[in-house]
């Protein structure tokens, strides 16, 4: 698969020729746990009827707020459980998972982001250093916290930080970033939004991020006390 071809829809709705993927984009935090396996159904119904892979609403699952990815034949490719919870979800005691856990798909490995741990750096550095060259998010956004600079950067910042291609979606919009920090389709709210890559490219720089990353693990407290000494 040279290009991958990401489509951002309402949730239902058809996807444009030539999409591969879909994600779909709802204004609700979550489908409730009683109406999840509807909504799974018809995802899987939808993904089976136009061919595609998808990642469905947020949903929740034995208390857990959760994100997957559905395969053309119906079936569930991959889950994640979202590690870290909005404010107005804390209320309501759901549990949270402790670790991102990406997996393998035709196109690469794939690390869902539930809701807001797409703004969490940690969070997309795990799934970088497991092996995601793909990272799919979809959030929920009130509406009076949801401004365009919010998603753009939490995006922009997730791929060009791990040198890895970022789709993601919240409230009603979505934005689609290449693995160099490219906007190839900037955050709209006028649906779909779509963009093709090349799935297997990662930005060139991605070993020299890591070794970076690990210099400073390593050396964190040296690097400290010289900044501290200087000053």
């Amino acid at each position: 698969m040279p290009q991958l071809c990401v489509a951002i829809v309402p949730t239902l709705a058809a996807p444009p020729e030539g999409a591969q993927l879909v994600i779909f984009c709802d204004p609700r935090s979550y489908v409730a746990e009683m109406d999840s396996s509807m909504m799974l159904a018809a995802a899987a119904r939808y993904a089976a009827r136009h061919q595609v892979y998808l990642v469905p609403e947020r949903f929740i699952a034995a208390n857990y707020l959760c994100l997957c990815l559905i395969s053309p034949k119906g079936e569930v490719l991959g889950a994640q459980r979202a590690i870290h919870l909005n404010l107005s979800l804390r209320e309501h005691n759901y549990y949270r998972d402790d670790t991102i856990r990406p997996f393998d798909t035709p196109f690469g490995r794939v690390a869902l982001l539930v809701d807001v741990d797409v703004n969490m750096p940690q969070v997309a550095r795990a799934a970088v250093e497991d092996g995601a060259t793909l990272l799919l998010s979809s959030q929920f956004i009130q509406l009076y916290d949801l401004y365009e600079d919010r998603v753009r950067y939490g995006a922009i910042n997730a791929a060009l930080s791990n040198g890895v291609n970022v789709a993601a979606c919240a409230g009603m919009g979505g934005i689609i970033v290449r693995c160099d920090g490219k906007e190839l389709a900037g955050f709209t709210e006028e649906l779909p939004v779509c963009a093709s890559f090349d799935p297997s490219r990662c930005h060139a720089d991605r070993d020299a991020i890591a070794a970076g990353r690990l210099l400073l693990q390593r050396h964190r407290r040296l690097l400290v006390e010289g900044t501290m000494t200087e000053g």
